[in-house]
């Protein structure tokens, strides 16, 4: 068998049993799926019949029932099946109920398929339509008709599922409902708001993350004595505005800090979390996935060094800003100019030049943060701090070297900031030692570059 054959890919090297049907190109055979299905003893052909995309997969297969115990495995089942029409005169003539419930889960389906299945002698796949979105709402009626509790409560969370019939749940099966109900966006306003009314904190907590819940019911979850639902509101993206600004003055720090990790969070509400006395809210506001910059620049400077170091390694760096924000932070904070430089994408010729006219006193660099920034601004990072237009460390301009050198492009910067380091130093040895071993470990160039910056490490 050839590489192509069961890795898709273009590599047309044989493979072989002695290797586990793994390719000598080791990136060839990377799929966990496949190598899952092989270290469990199944051959190539076996694995390679059901992952086909046109092969029809008998719900018998040993391999597909390997498949579905692990969570990657259903997905490939999924994304195969997905890519196929159902036959449904072949379908008919399955009894494997294991393997119709995956069929009636999917959200693939088309119509025809679900209402199919629908009618299906196999409880289980009778409930798992119950629960797909996508099932008709005329066929959800149908199967509410059936009257059993568990059919019930799969109705009470699918949002396709009529609101006269999730008023019905809810009066008929009070006690049991309540909790899948609040899940569901689609139940109306009166049935959550009966819910809170009585519901444990658990129930509420639910309600708090689900989108459909409205203004003045979220009012009342935000007054709700159990810390616990409060937080879970403050950390929900579905908190509406109005909401998220009230928990901002909430006595207790924890669902203020709630508050200060939201994304959603309005930026003058940030402003507002800044001035925070309890340095809990201020760390967690630096860790917050959505900082604009002006707020990023504040707190990049904060009282406390825990602060301050959270907010130089947030995890969903790099920064994506407009290039007004970027314009207005050089200008009014030229000692935070470097944030500009940490986005992946290319920074505008407009800004470019501004960063190019500005000149920035010495101030501490999170470098670190630059492993994911666009080339391009690495380059034009260099240039600045080559040309003194930037004043940092001799640590920085290290680090910034050896980023240069994983893109093969920027010789040129490699170079001038090669050059600068080594003139600033004067050449001492322990600077051209390091700097020899930032060029050897880094750099993936062409070789008469790094020789050419090599020679000019040894010189006198």
């Amino acid at each position: 068998m050839k590489c192509y054959e069961l890795w898709d890919t273009d590599c047309d090297l044989n493979l072989s049993r002695e290797h586990h049907y793994r390719c000598r190109m080791q990136a060839h055979s990377t799929n966990d799926v496949i190598n899952r299905c092989l270290d469990a003893g199944f051959t190539p052909n076996e694995v390679k019949e059901v992952l086909s995309i046109n092969a029809d997969i008998p719900p018998d297969n040993r391999v597909y029932e390997f498949l579905t115990t692990f969570s990657q495995g259903r997905a490939a089942l999924e994304s195969t099946r997905k890519k196929k029409e159902i036959d449904l005169e072949a379908l008919a003539r399955i009894n494997n109920a294991k393997y119709l419930c995956e069929i009636a889960s999917s959200r693939y389906n088309t119509v025809e398929t679900l209402n199919f299945l629908a009618q299906s002698p196999h409880r289980a796949v009778r409930v798992a339509v119950a629960g797909n979105p996508n099932t008709p709402p005329e066929t959800l009626v149908e199967l509410y008709l059936e009257s059993t509790p568990e059919l019930r409560g799969f109705l009470a969370e699918n949002p396709a599922t009529p609101k006269k019939y999730l008023e019905r749940i809810f009066k008929r099966d009070k006690g049991s409902a309540e909790r899948r109900l609040a899940k569901n966006p689609s139940v109306p306003g009166e049935i959550l708001e009966a819910i809170i009314a009585t519901e444990t904190a658990d129930t509420k907590i639910t309600i708090a993350n689900n989108p459909g819940a409205e203004l003045q019911l979220q009012f009342k979850l935000a007054e709700d004595a159990d810390w616990r639902v409060r937080y879970a509101l403050g950390r929900s993206v579905f908190a509406k505005n109005e909401v998220i600004v009230k928990l901002a003055t909430d006595p207790l720090a924890s669902v203020r800090s709630a508050i200060a990790l939201n994304p959603r969070t309005p930026h003058p509400t940030m402003l507002q979390l800044l001035e925070e006395e309890d340095y809990v809210v201020r760390y967690r506001l630096a860790q917050n996935s959505a900082l604009p910059l002006p707020i990023f620049t504040k707190i990049i400077d904060d009282r406390d060094s825990s602060v301050r170091r959270i907010s130089t390694t947030n995890s969903h760096s790099p920064f994506y800003y407009i290039p007004e924000e970027m314009a207005d932070a050089i200008e009014n904070q030229p000692n935070y100019a470097w944030v500009s430089f940490l986005s992946n994408e290319q920074i505008p010729e407009s800004i470019r030049h501004q960063l190019r006219n500005t000149n920035v006193p010495q101030t501490d660099v999170a470098i670190n943060e630059f492993s994911h920034s666009h080339p391009s601004n690495i380059a034009l990072f260099a240039e600045l701090i080559a040309r003194n237009k930037y004043k940092t460390s001799l640590h920085v301009k290290f680090t910034l070297t050896g980023l240069l050198c994983r893109h093969p492009k920027l010789t040129d910067e490699i170079e001038e900031l090669t050059i600068s380091i080594l003139e600033e130093c004067d050449y001492s040895e322990s600077i051209r030692l390091q700097l020899r071993q930032i060029l050897i470990s880094n750099f993936h160039g062409e070789h008469n570059v790094i020789q050419a910056l090599l020679r000019r490490t040894v010189a006198a």
